[in-house]
């Protein structure tokens, strides 16, 4: 036999004939081969010559030579290999077991193998969208599983079978395959809601997929994400009965996503959209305020700032109060309330601004509640109206006001008072510097007789000094009333050897101004010096005098005082000791025992005899043991100290015995 490969020269030459023919026949597979374009017969030189320039595949075959004379014929045979490409692999090329990266081909052995064994078959696949081969691999079986296939691809195949000569030509798929499993995998399930959390954990609900894929659902995976973290990782899996889930183990106060994955026999479907963040905490919690609530004083102007932190689940409802009022967002105010927090911020802040801040924060689990106190500081308020004219002299005016109905939020540390000359011109000048903020009251001095006037008084703090207040008309400074009336003559309502009080009626003038009270001055009897016995006006018509020595005489007198000044004294008062008042009356009768009165007809009887005993005892006088006459002529009068007995023009029947008796509650 002999081989050769497709589209060689082919050469046949035979051996010098060993006997004379005159017929040469060519035969292939017992088929005679005739002269043509292809094949060349010649007879040369007792040699025969086939020769075919450019064999095929269908060259191959038994050759056979007949040489043929008178005597016979005689035949000699060789096989002709002709060796080629093979032929396509045998269709139709079968796509099986498709899924959504691979796909399984299968075809049968070519017809013709060439002329030589086939060494392994060449798989190539085509993405339609592409338009280009790339290989798919190699096989030495019938058939060749395709991977890594691009899922929803559509894709061409074709098997071209390769021997020692070359690959043949390919065996196509005939349509188009769609890279995809059998069953496509399930749609996305819905958004899944977060339905309950706590501290350690989450509870989701979500709605199945819209479309299983054709295949039942076999479970669900949850996939959670930290915040700020780009990964996903699943959490738990549930199976296909259940829509809903709890995620344990998860972390106190971190916040979470989730989604949810729906799995069949085609695999995990796309994630699901991400839940709505949640952080773990308690769902329900009484609202408490963590932040300490502490009064707050600052200046006008300066802006207050509030930030206040709470917490409650849900997140609780804040309502601001300040005082009765709502506190609400204003030009200067701004109330926000986000999370957990609360603010307040107030800018150029005003007096009014001032109050308890009440907060209420209010949830289905309860409330909670706090106050504190808030005062803006600034300068007073004007002193409270009216301005009045309490007091108008010729060289002074006392005048009286109201204290400021808001001090600004500091005590009042005094006021001030100015005045203006209205009838010499000018303007404010300082009246008085300083007046004590416990007085509402004062005197401004100095003025100028006749002159008219107009006041005007300021309430100062440590922030400043308040707008002024003013009089409603000037006034001219002048006397405007007369000292009052003389009292009435002091008279002892007790006396002891410590103290001797007095009593006196109030005058009959007041001199056209209310009485302010009265001045007492008191003389000893010793020195015959009047002494001022109060610093201030007394208020009643009694006084108390306790810097009395025992058995020193005293004489008092009272003037009464008014706006316009002190009146004149009174009657100058009985002589009085400071001596005990629980004192058994007793007679002096030094100057009389033994002796006898002698008077001339006509002229006055006079008998004076001293007395003591507290209280201050009675006296009846007896004449020849029988009472003592009462005519014009006969008088008696008693003091605390002395008793007189007077008998005008004297006569006979005026001589006796007299007699006289003190009594008091000692005896």
């Amino acid at each position: 036999g002999l081989g050769l490969g497709r589209g060689f020269h082919r050469n046949g030459e035979v051996d010098p004939l060993s006997c004379p023919y005159h017929k040469v026949e060519w035969s292939i597979n017992g088929v005679p081969i005739k002269p043509g374009n292809r094949v060349d017969m010649q007879v040369y030189n007792n040699q025969v010559l086939f020769e075919i320039p450019f064999s095929v595949r269908s060259d191959t075959g038994r050759y056979s030579l007949t040489l043929t004379n008178d005597i016979g014929s005689c035949t000699a045979s060789a096989n002709v290999t002709v060796i080629d490409r093979p032929s396509p692999p045998e269709g139709p090329l079968e796509v099986s077991n498709v899924t959504k990266e691979s796909a399984r081909l299968a075809w049968k052995v070519p017809v013709d193998d060439g002329g030589a064994p086939i060494l392994h078959y060449i798989i190539e696949k085509m993405d339609v969208s592409r338009g280009t081969w790339s290989d798919a691999g190699m096989s030495s079986s019938l058939y060749h599983d395709v991977v890594r296939l691009i899922h929803r691809k559509e894709y061409l195949f074709r098997v071209k079978a390769v021997n020692t000569v070359g690959e043949s030509d390919p065996l196509e798929t005939t349509k188009t395959t769609i890279a995809r499993n059998e069953f496509d995998e399930p749609e996305a399930p819905e958004k899944p809601q977060v339905v309950d959390w706590d501290e350690d954990h989450v509870d989701l609900q979500w709605v199945k997929p819209k479309s299983d894929g054709g295949s039942p659902i076999t479970e669900y995976i949850v996939q959670k994400k930290e915040k700020g973290s780009p990964y996903w990782t699943n959490a738990v899996t549930v199976p296909a009965s259940k829509t809903a889930a709890t995620v344990p183990d998860l972390t106190k106060g971190q916040e979470y996503e989730f989604r949810i994955i729906a799995v069949n026999s085609a695999g995990p479907s796309a994630p699901s959209e991400p839940s709505d963040p949640v952080v773990c905490k308690k769902r329900y919690l009484a609202p408490k305020i963590m932040t300490p609530l502490k009064d707050i004083t600052i200046k006008a102007g300066q802006i207050l700032h509030l930030d206040i932190d709470f917490i409650g689940e849900p997140p609780p409802e804040v309502v601001w109060t300040v005082g009765s009022r709502d506190l609400k967002t204003d030009s200067r105010t701004t109330v926000t309330s986000i999370g957990y927090h609360t603010i307040i911020n107030t800018v150029n802040t005003k007096r009014s601004d001032s109050g308890t801040y009440h907060i209420l924060l209010r949830n289905s689990s309860g409330t909670d509640q706090g106050s504190f106190q808030v005062s803006v500081l600034d300068r007073p308020d004007p002193p409270g109206e009216p301005l009045v004219y309490e007091e108008i002299t010729s060289s002074s005016v006392t005048l009286s006001w109201k204290p400021p109905k808001d001090n600004g939020g500091s005590e009042i540390t005094g006021y001030v008072i100015e005045k203006r000359d209205l009838t010499h011109g000018g303007g404010w000048v300082p009246a008085v510097n300083w007046v004590s903020p416990v007085n509402t009251h004062a005197t401004v001095p100095r003025l100028l007789e006749g002159t008219k006037y107009e006041f005007r008084v300021m309430a100062e703090n440590l922030q400043g000094r308040s707008d002024p207040l003013t009089t409603d008309k000037p006034v001219v400074a002048k006397n405007q009333f007369d000292v009052p009336g003389r009292p009435g003559k002091p008279e002892a309502t007790d006396i002891d050897r410590d103290h001797i009080k007095l009593k006196w009626a109030a005058p009959i003038s007041n001199g056209g101004s209310t009485i302010l009270g009265y001045d007492v001055e008191r003389r000893d009897k010793a020195t015959g010096r009047w002494i001022k016995m109060n610093r201030d006006p007394v208020r009643t018509c009694e006084f108390y005098d306790d810097h009395v020595h025992e058995g020193k005489q005293y004489e008092y007198r009272v003037s009464a005082v008014n706006a316009a000044g002190a009146g004149k004294p009174s009657d100058v008062s009985d002589v009085y000791t400071a001596k005990l008042m629980r004192e058994k009356p007793k007679l002096h009768l030094d100057g009389l025992v033994g002796k006898k009165i002698k008077v001339r007809v006509g002229e006055p009887i006079i008998i004076n005899i001293p007395i003591s005993g507290a209280p201050t005892p009675t006296i009846d006088w007896t004449f020849n043991a029988g009472r003592l006459p009462m005519t014009t002529r006969h008088s008696t009068d008693t003091t605390s100290n002395m008793t007189k007995l007077r008998i005008e023009n004297s006569n006979r029947n005026d001589s006796g015995r007299y007699t006289i008796t003190a009594k008091n509650e000692y005896g």
